[in-house]
């Protein structure tokens, strides 16, 4: 009985995960039509919140000369780096001339060899997913049967092709009399082939309901296409505009175990661009909300803490009426019995909790755990002096690195506000962050890194002992910010920045800061290589002091992709932080 409970836990859980789960967003290059898409329709892309794309290989093959291919095909790729974006899939070419179930055995053996040089030059986007169409129509009642096989036969001679540059191919499920027009059929192509995937586009089932052919594809699909339809035929129209119950299939969807991008293949036409796309998607797929979709960032100065609208301060270029939720630090003096004086120099603002909680420092000598909900101060402690960094560790206790004069990292329990358990001496403490695959806290200052273990943690006399010092030398130096890049990596900045592996203890120079001094704070998605990021240079930075900015900058981690600007002239900042990408 008890393995029986536990069985159906597990089961429940996954569940809970596959149903937690949401699908990136991509578009399909098809929406800027078959003969080249720009710098700036790429970066409109990039610009709506979408971060993967599908190249068609129409675009570099079906209206161009043969000698032109290889070339076109590295200036799109050259384009999509610049925009920051990631390629998901390509699809191969479709015409008139290019049919691997010809029955003709020249133009089958030409559609072959042409399938086989697009997947070449596809090589060259790196993609996950290739998109093949089994046929062209009209199929003829009396020949389908000889041309299921031969599509079938040149299915397993591309797979190996795919295979070859580390992609998975895809057979499209098609409309109308289209060899692959249901899931039977779809089976009979690529059961043979385990390696096989099918590409589930919705908008091309004609006579099966979309709830059946995923039932019976299961975890076969590999790659989708999303857009609405009329189910009279193909229409490729934005989510929202036709039949399909969007909330429904996708439920459907996730529960077959997919685990890839919502690849958009839609058509242009009036109000279809990729800013309405992402909305349709978002509104009419996910039942996003304005607020849920919105990426809001974290700015901190003065005593002032503020969460904004990352794209509308971008659209509007007023960072003050972007604000969504602000919190005055004077006002914790009362319950804390602090000067309001003091309670000022917002200097970091770590998200705890998903988002529920906040961990805050000034630089005037304070740290506050604070619930975002209510305002209620969860901790608080007015013993740090330039509190610069502060961090939750098990067992309900905190860490808060503190740098001149104090020159110390203290630890407390969480219920015992104002109490130290135990300081540490560290030069110009700066940053902490606690890992907990490792068991170890991380902490910078100056020049260096200090990895400490949790000793007696579970006892009445925790201590951390300093297990290894790591000196950082040329690589980051009057190290400001440190942040996990992901479980095994963390990314120091300061004077230029660097990468440290946890794993293996070493530390990488990163390449895209070199020479840019007094780094303060650094985000870093790893999915989508962008950053965001504040440094102070009187130069450039136009805050009041030599550490404040006004200036938070948005970039990517891609060589030549330039960086937008977001001002907060109301605040000197220090540093910014993410509190949802």
């Amino acid at each position: 009985m008890k393995r029986l409970l536990l069985l159906l836990a597990v089961l429940f859980f996954s569940f809970q995960n596959i149903m937690a789960q949401e699908y990136p967003i991509g578009i399909s290059l098809s929406l800027f039509g078959y003969i080249e898409t720009s710098q700036e329709q790429l970066m409109e892309i990039k610009d709506a919140g979408v971060d993967y794309v599908e190249v068609v290989m129409n675009q570099i093959m079906r209206y161009h000369p043969e000698n032109e291919w290889y070339e076109r095909a590295w200036t799109l790729k050259n384009r999509i780096d610049k925009a920051g974006l990631k390629v998901w899939s390509v699809h191969l070419p479709h015409t008139e001339k290019i049919d691997i179930s010809f029955t003709d055995p020249q133009m089958r053996a030409y559609s072959l060899e042409k399938d086989e040089e697009a997947i070449r030059i596809a090589s060259i986007f790196q993609p996950k997913r290739l998109i093949l169409h089994p046929s062209n129509d009209p199929v003829l009642d009396n020949e389908r049967t000889e041309r299921l096989q031969y599509a079938k036969n040149g299915i397993g001679r591309l797979s190996l092709a795919a295979k070859a540059i580390g992609a998975v191919l895809c057979v499209e499920v098609l409309p109308r009399t289209n060899i692959g027009n249901n899931s039977a059929e779809i089976l009979q192509l690529i059961g043979d082939y385990p390696e096989v995937r099918c590409c589930f586009d919705t908008n091309h089932l004609l006579n099966e309901d979309h709830t059946h052919f995923m039932s019976v594809v299961a975890d076969r699909i590999g790659t989708v296409h999303f857009s609405d339809y009329d189910k009279v035929d193909e229409k490729h129209w934005i989510e929202g505009v036709g039949i399909i119950d969007w909330p429904e299939l996708y439920k459907n969807l996730k529960a077959t175990g997919y685990e890839g991008v919502a690849m958009h293949e839609v058509r242009s036409g009036e109000n279809v661009n990729p800013f309405s796309i992402k909305s349709a998607y978002d509104h009419t797929v996910l039942q996003k909300s304005d607020n849920e979709n919105a990426r809001h960032l974290i700015a901190m100065g003065n005593n002032m803490l503020y969460i904004f609208d990352a794209g509308k301060a971008k659209q509007d270029g007023d960072f003050s009426h972007s604000i969504v939720w602000s919190w005055d630090a004077k006002s914790a003096a009362q319950e804390t019995g602090m000067l309001s004086d003091r309670l000022d120099f917002i200097d970091e603002c770590k998200v705890k909790e998903g988002g529920k909680n906040l961990l805050i420092t000034g630089a005037h000598g304070w740290c506050i755990y604070l619930r975002k909900e209510d305002g209620k101060i969860l901790f608080w402690t007015d013993n740090t002096d330039q509190a610069h960094s502060a961090e939750i560790l098990p067992n309900n206790r905190v860490v808060v690195a503190c740098s001149v004069p104090k020159n110390q990292l203290q630890l407390y329990d969480l219920d015992k506000p104002d109490k130290i358990i135990q300081t540490l001496d560290m030069k110009h403490a700066h940053g902490v962050y606690y890992c907990a695959k490792r068991n170890r806290l991380y902490a910078v200052g100056e020049n260096c890194l200090r990895i400490f273990r949790l000793e007696n943690w579970a006892g009445k006399k925790p201590q951390l002992v300093l297990e290894r010092t790591v000196g950082t030398g040329w690589y980051v130096s009057d190290i400001h910010d440190l942040i996990p890049l992901d479980d095994d990596t963390l990314i120091l900045t300061g004077n230029n920045a660097a990468f440290f592996n946890m794993k293996t203890g070493k530390l990488k120079h990163w390449d895209r800061f070199n020479g840019i001094s007094s780094i303060k704070s650094m985000n870093y998605n790893k999915d989508t290589r962008e950053i965001i990021y504040t440094y102070s240079n009187q130069d450039d930075c136009q805050g009041d002091y030599s550490w404040s900015t006004w200036k938070v900058r948005n970039a990517y981690d891609l060589k030549d992709v330039g960086e937008s600007v977001y001002y907060t002239p109301d605040i000197n900042g220090y540093k910014i932080r993410v509190y949802n990408w």
